[in-house]
C-alpha cells in the first residue's frame, strides 16, 4: 500500500508514470537490510 500511495504522489507531482518495479525494489531491500541489523 505504501508503495502505490508514494507511486500517485509521484505522479501526480511528475506527471510521469512510476517505476513502481524500482520502488517495490527499494523497499524490499531495506526491509532486508533493517532485519539484517536488529539480529
Amino acid at each position: 500500500m505504501l508503495i502505490y500511495q508514494g507511486a500517485l504522489a509521484f505522479e501526480l507531482w511528475t506527471g510521469l508514470p512510476a517505476p513502481v518495479d524500482v520502488m517495490t525494489r527499494a523497499a524490499e531491500n531495506e526491509l532486508a537490510r533493517r532485519e539484517g541489523a536488529a539480529t
